[in-house]
């Protein structure tokens, strides 16, 4: 290393506040920034310079492919590009935001080198990929665990309703497995991972048959204002969700809403209108309420009128929109008999 790369990387370890070293396998101890939504703190290895190091042109000679899974990075700092390269990792062993904590791989990742070129700083993040594969192996068999446990309910039921929940909740836990089967494909020698044993489509097509099937009649009860003028606005929201509202004798379900308007003289001469909206389901025969969902407004106007005006109109945007949702959810939501 000729005098002025050792002044340089001298300067970048002073900087990072260790002592500068010639050992090139000494590391610096730092607090890097959260990863992942995890604190995590990384230990980075001596900074070097020079020649663009192999790891970045190709497989590392120090950690092949068939026994890690690498990620690099770059950014304006060593903490920065640290942090990205191990996010990298981590993305791969939490897939989706829905995806379980990875606290205990994050101490298994290791900035393995930094390398410092023209103001940008890259590193290379490193994980067993034993490791990985076990980790990614372990979520699928938890997944499927839970799904056979679905299925089983599914399987043991006539209640229409309930069905619609457990083949949301199943569908939804297939989609999180597709995630992980991915990035387990990403790790596994073979890349093959471990297909689902379940055909989600076909889960799919029961579930929108049953929706349509639902023998709902809306309802409608409000302070201050018309009943009748916010119901076929619920009915809407049921012909928007691709179900057809019931008449009353034909009906099974009742989706009942329910609407509290406040209203308040504010000192600087507005008034403010507070709602609350509340959709109930329940079954109309049995005494069975499977569940709500609700909703918070708040306006301010020149007048009451208008006050009240403004409210209603953001009521009627969430009754008109697609009911389909709003069913499912309450299906998934536990029974209260």
């Amino acid at each position: 290393m000729d005098s002025k790369h050792r002044i340089i990387l001298l300067s970048l370890l002073t900087a990072l506040g260790a002592c500068a070293t010639t050992d090139q396998t000494a590391s610096i101890s730092v607090n890097a920034t959260s990863i992942a939504s995890h604190d995590m703190a990384l230990t980075l290895p001596v900074i070097t310079i020079g020649a663009r190091p192999e790891w970045l042109m190709h497989d590392s000679q120090d950690y092949p492919p068939r026994d890690y899974y690498t990620r690099t990075a770059q950014a304006d700092s060593p903490q920065a590009a640290a942090t990205l390269a191990c996010e990298r990792i981590i993305t791969l062993l939490r897939p989706e935001p829905e995806a379980e904590p990875v606290e205990q791989l994050q101490q298994k990742i290791k900035i393995a080198a930094l390398w410092h070129n023209q103001g940008r700083y890259h590193a290379l993040a490193v994980l067993p990929r034993q490791e990985a594969e076990t980790f990614l192996r372990g979520r699928l068999n938890s997944l499927d665990a839970a799904t056979k446990i679905s299925v089983a309910k599914l399987d043991a039921t006539d209640e229409p309703l309930e069905k619609i929940g457990l083949l949301h909740s199943v569908i939804q836990r297939q989609q999180l497995r597709a995630a992980y089967q991915k990035s387990l494909k990403q790790v596994d020698p073979l890349k093959e991972g471990r297909e689902s044993p379940w055909d989600t489509r076909r889960w799919s097509l029961q579930m929108e048959a049953l929706l349509k099937e639902l023998r709902v009649i809306p309802v409608m009860d409000i302070t201050l204002s018309n009943p009748t003028a916010l119901t076929p606005m619920l009915e809407q929201g049921l012909k928007n969700g691709g179900m057809q509202p019931a008449s009353p004798l034909e009906a099974d379900y009742i989706l009942s809403g329910k609407l509290d308007i406040e209203e308040k003289e504010l000192t600087n001469g507005y008034t403010q209108a507070k709602g609350h909206l509340e959709l109930t389901l329940q079954h109309k025969d049995k005494q069975i309420r499977y569940g709500m969902q609700d909703w918070a407004f708040e306006v301010t106007s020149l007048s009451a009128e208008g006050a009240k005006e403004r409210l209603l109109n953001k009521v009627q945007q969430i009754l008109t929109q697609d009911k389909r949702g709003t069913i499912i959810g309450i299906a998934t939501q536990p029974t209260v008999k």
